[in-house]
Protein backbone atom coordinates (compact mmCIF):
# COMPACT_ATOMS: atom_id res chain seq x y z
CA UNK A 1 0.00 0.00 0.00
CA UNK A 2 1.87 2.95 -1.17
CA UNK A 3 2.28 6.01 1.21
CA UNK A 4 1.44 3.52 4.38
CA UNK A 5 4.52 2.80 5.64
CA UNK A 6 2.37 0.94 8.77
CA UNK A 7 1.09 -1.44 6.88
CA UNK A 8 2.94 -3.91 4.55
CA UNK A 9 1.32 -7.20 2.62
CA UNK A 10 3.34 -10.31 2.92
CA UNK A 11 1.67 -13.19 1.43
CA UNK A 12 -1.70 -11.79 1.83
CA UNK A 13 -1.30 -10.61 5.21
CA UNK A 14 -1.68 -7.51 7.06
CA UNK A 15 1.19 -6.14 9.37
CA UNK A 16 0.69 -3.47 11.30
CA UNK A 17 3.62 -1.90 13.12
CA UNK A 18 2.86 -1.27 17.08
CA UNK A 19 3.85 2.20 17.35
CA UNK A 20 1.43 2.98 14.21
CA UNK A 21 -1.73 2.46 16.36
CA UNK A 22 -3.36 5.78 16.83
CA UNK A 23 -6.43 6.58 15.04
CA UNK A 24 -5.93 8.50 11.85
CA UNK A 25 -3.11 5.50 11.15
CA UNK A 26 -5.73 2.70 11.97
CA UNK A 27 -8.09 4.55 9.97
CA UNK A 28 -5.99 4.48 6.61
CA UNK A 29 -5.08 1.34 7.05
CA UNK A 30 -8.91 0.08 7.10
CA UNK A 31 -9.02 1.80 3.92
CA UNK A 32 -6.18 0.17 2.44
CA UNK A 33 -7.56 -3.20 3.54
CA UNK A 34 -11.24 -2.81 2.19
CA UNK A 35 -9.25 -1.95 -1.51
CA UNK A 36 -7.41 -4.90 -1.04
CA UNK A 37 -10.69 -6.95 -0.57
CA UNK A 38 -12.90 -5.48 -3.11
CA UNK A 39 -9.80 -5.28 -5.57
CA UNK A 40 -9.50 -9.21 -4.80
CA UNK A 41 -6.31 -8.85 -4.07
CA UNK A 42 -6.30 -10.16 -0.89
CA UNK A 43 -9.79 -12.57 0.56
CA UNK A 44 -11.61 -11.55 3.64
CA UNK A 45 -11.31 -14.55 5.41
CA UNK A 46 -7.74 -13.49 5.60
CA UNK A 47 -7.96 -10.07 6.81
CA UNK A 48 -11.21 -10.90 8.81
CA UNK A 49 -10.03 -10.45 12.08
CA UNK A 50 -7.31 -7.29 11.07
CA UNK A 51 -10.36 -5.73 9.90
CA UNK A 52 -12.51 -6.42 13.31
CA UNK A 53 -9.16 -5.62 15.31
CA UNK A 54 -9.19 -2.04 14.41
CA UNK A 55 -13.13 -1.67 14.54
CA UNK A 56 -12.76 -2.57 18.04
CA UNK A 57 -9.60 -0.07 18.25
CA UNK A 58 -11.41 2.43 16.36
CA UNK A 59 -14.83 1.85 18.87
CA UNK A 60 -16.84 1.97 15.62
CA UNK A 61 -19.77 0.10 16.46
CA UNK A 62 -21.51 -0.10 12.99
CA UNK A 63 -18.24 -0.82 10.89
CA UNK A 64 -17.80 -4.11 13.77
CA UNK A 65 -21.26 -5.36 13.22
CA UNK A 66 -20.86 -4.79 9.21
CA UNK A 67 -17.74 -6.75 9.00
CA UNK A 68 -18.25 -8.89 11.47
CA UNK A 69 -21.64 -9.95 9.91
CA UNK A 70 -19.29 -9.99 6.30
CA UNK A 71 -17.33 -12.09 7.71
CA UNK A 72 -19.88 -14.53 9.03
CA UNK A 73 -21.62 -14.86 5.51
CA UNK A 74 -18.41 -16.40 4.53
CA UNK A 75 -17.55 -19.03 7.10
CA UNK A 76 -20.27 -18.80 9.78
CA UNK A 77 -18.05 -20.44 12.08
CA UNK A 78 -15.80 -17.68 12.37
CA UNK A 79 -14.51 -17.82 16.14
CA UNK A 80 -13.70 -14.04 16.51
CA UNK A 81 -16.14 -12.74 14.12
CA UNK A 82 -18.48 -15.30 16.27
CA UNK A 83 -17.23 -13.35 19.36
CA UNK A 84 -17.25 -9.81 17.93
CA UNK A 85 -21.16 -10.63 17.38
CA UNK A 86 -21.68 -11.68 20.43
CA UNK A 87 -21.04 -8.45 22.20
CA UNK A 88 -22.44 -6.42 19.45
CA UNK A 89 -25.55 -8.23 20.65
CA UNK A 90 -24.76 -7.97 24.19
CA UNK A 91 -24.41 -3.57 23.42
CA UNK A 92 -27.82 -3.82 22.19
CA UNK A 93 -29.62 -5.73 24.77
CA UNK A 94 -30.50 -8.51 22.19
CA UNK A 95 -28.94 -11.60 24.65
CA UNK A 96 -30.65 -14.10 22.92
CA UNK A 97 -28.68 -13.31 19.60
CA UNK A 98 -25.81 -13.23 21.90
CA UNK A 99 -25.70 -15.89 23.48
CA UNK A 100 -26.23 -17.82 19.77
CA UNK A 101 -23.06 -16.39 18.74
CA UNK A 102 -21.09 -17.05 21.99
CA UNK A 103 -21.92 -20.49 21.90
CA UNK A 104 -20.89 -21.01 17.83
CA UNK A 105 -17.70 -19.12 19.15
CA UNK A 106 -17.46 -22.02 21.57
CA UNK A 107 -18.46 -24.75 19.43
CA UNK A 108 -15.90 -23.38 16.66
CA UNK A 109 -12.69 -24.04 18.46
CA UNK A 110 -12.84 -21.10 21.49
CA UNK A 111 -14.08 -23.43 24.37
CA UNK A 112 -11.43 -22.08 26.69
CA UNK A 113 -11.18 -18.46 25.87
CA UNK A 114 -12.07 -16.63 29.16
CA UNK A 115 -13.71 -13.78 26.84
CA UNK A 116 -16.14 -15.51 25.55
CA UNK A 117 -17.38 -17.53 28.88
CA UNK A 118 -17.15 -14.61 30.31
CA UNK A 119 -19.83 -13.28 27.61
CA UNK A 120 -21.51 -16.26 27.82
CA UNK A 121 -21.74 -16.28 32.00
CA UNK A 122 -23.19 -12.73 31.39
CA UNK A 123 -26.02 -13.01 29.19
CA UNK A 124 -27.05 -16.29 31.22
CA UNK A 125 -27.06 -14.48 34.06
CA UNK A 126 -29.04 -11.48 32.49
CA UNK A 127 -31.85 -14.30 31.06
CA UNK A 128 -32.32 -15.82 34.19
CA UNK A 129 -29.78 -18.80 33.94
CA UNK A 130 -27.69 -17.33 37.15
CA UNK A 131 -26.44 -20.86 38.23
CA UNK A 132 -25.05 -21.93 34.91
CA UNK A 133 -23.55 -18.21 34.61
CA UNK A 134 -21.52 -18.76 38.67
CA UNK A 135 -20.29 -21.94 37.23
CA UNK A 136 -19.01 -20.15 34.08
CA UNK A 137 -17.48 -17.19 36.20
CA UNK A 138 -16.11 -18.02 39.01
CA UNK A 139 -13.25 -20.44 37.71
CA UNK A 140 -12.44 -17.08 36.16
CA UNK A 141 -12.68 -15.45 38.67
CA UNK A 142 -10.55 -17.22 40.24
CA UNK A 143 -7.89 -18.02 37.32
CA UNK A 144 -8.02 -13.94 36.91
CA UNK A 145 -7.96 -12.05 40.07
CA UNK A 146 -6.93 -9.00 38.49
CA UNK A 147 -9.73 -9.15 35.96
CA UNK A 148 -12.90 -7.20 37.10
CA UNK A 149 -14.88 -7.29 34.51
CA UNK A 150 -14.81 -11.23 35.25
CA UNK A 151 -15.56 -10.15 38.96
CA UNK A 152 -18.33 -8.13 37.99
CA UNK A 153 -20.07 -11.00 36.05
CA UNK A 154 -19.37 -13.17 38.86
CA UNK A 155 -21.18 -10.83 41.43
CA UNK A 156 -24.09 -10.43 38.50
CA UNK A 157 -24.72 -14.33 38.53
CA UNK A 158 -24.06 -14.57 42.35
CA UNK A 159 -26.40 -12.06 43.21
CA UNK A 160 -29.39 -13.16 40.82
CA UNK A 161 -28.91 -16.39 41.98
CA UNK A 162 -29.91 -15.10 45.59
CA UNK A 163 -26.20 -15.06 47.03
CA UNK A 164 -26.20 -11.16 47.78
CA UNK A 165 -23.78 -11.29 50.58
CA UNK A 166 -21.34 -13.40 48.54
CA UNK A 167 -22.21 -11.11 45.31
CA UNK A 168 -22.03 -8.45 47.30
CA UNK A 169 -18.51 -9.19 48.68
CA UNK A 170 -17.12 -9.67 44.88
CA UNK A 171 -18.79 -6.79 43.82
CA UNK A 172 -16.61 -4.97 46.36
CA UNK A 173 -13.39 -6.91 45.61
CA UNK A 174 -13.71 -5.68 41.72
Amino acid sequence: VEGLSAAVGIGGRIYVDAEAKDCEVMKLIRQAIYRLVSCQVIQLSQVGRWMLEIDLYLGDWSAIERDALDILRLDGQHIFANTVMGKVCIRRGDYLGSERYLRRALVSGSSDDPEVLNGLAFVLASTGHPLDAVRLSRPLSLAYPDNWEFHETLALALIRSGELEEGGHTLRAA
